[in-house]
């Protein structure tokens, strides 16, 4: 098992900054503009102080003091990189951003398996989990729902950094309506392994000399070079 088998799954980026009362003010600007960049996105969400704008692929929350974008369905890390950077600077321009407090991302990549045992079996065979060998707690040594997780953190005055390695299984349930009679459900499942990385830069930087496209490829390499190492 190696970085190359897992495939992006999800991709959430966030900017933290002290209260920006210019929302109050921009929060119509600042949908018009999100909607320009995004396809099929709607506002779905409104309060004072916070906007949640959603799609079939993004959410994206503006509110006083944090700006968040979670991105599902990828095909590459790089998607929508252009959208995120031009989202970006409409954030910095439209609440007039001079400093940014906290920038973070956090990468779920997934390895998809034939069953929640094939994960189990997998992730044990790499060496990054025990399981025991007899059957403990009076539970099932093989039951469908048994799953592992580990997980580290890394963290100094600067950043933070948490892995997460677990298995899981997930049921999807889409309903089918025709024009006169309604189908029953299509529930589908899906098992997997999961590579979850959080980086979070806990250091202030000045919105200007933020290039956030360049802080994620910088991400993404370090998820490239130091994942495999806990495999």
């Amino acid at each position: 098992m190696n970085i190359d088998d897992f495939k992006i799954a999800q991709l959430n980026v966030q900017l933290t900054f002290q209260p920006e009362y210019l929302l109050w003010d921009q929060a119509g600007a600042i949908t018009r503009d999100l909607t320009a960049i995004w396809p099929d996105i709607e506002l779905d969400e409104i309060s004072p102080n916070q906007q949640v704008l959603r799609s079939s692929v993004a959410r994206i929350t503006t509110s006083l003091s944090k700006a968040h974008i979670g991105i599902t369905k990828l095909t590459s890390f790089d998607e929508h990189h252009d959208r995120i950077k031009r989202t970006f600077g409409i954030w910095t321009q439209r609440l007039s951003l001079k400093t940014i407090d906290q920038v973070s991302a956090r990468a779920i990549y997934h390895f998809v398996q034939p069953s929640i045992d094939d994960a189990n079996t997998r992730l044990i065979a790499s060496g990054i989990a025990k399981w025991p060998s007899r059957k403990v707690f009076n539970q099932a040594e093989k039951s469908p729902k048994n799953s592992i997780g580990v997980s580290y953190q890394f963290e100094d005055e600067s950043a933070k950094t948490i892995v997460r390695i677990r298995t899981e299984s997930m049921k999807f349930e889409i309903s089918a309506k025709g024009a006169i009679h309604e189908f029953e459900p299509i529930v589908q499942e899906q098992h997997r392994i999961v590579l979850d990385v959080d980086r979070i830069i806990e250091k202030s930087v000045q919105a200007t000399d933020l290039s956030i496209l360049d802080w994620l490829d910088g991400f993404q390499h370090l998820i490239r070079r130091d994942a495999p190492e806990f495999f």
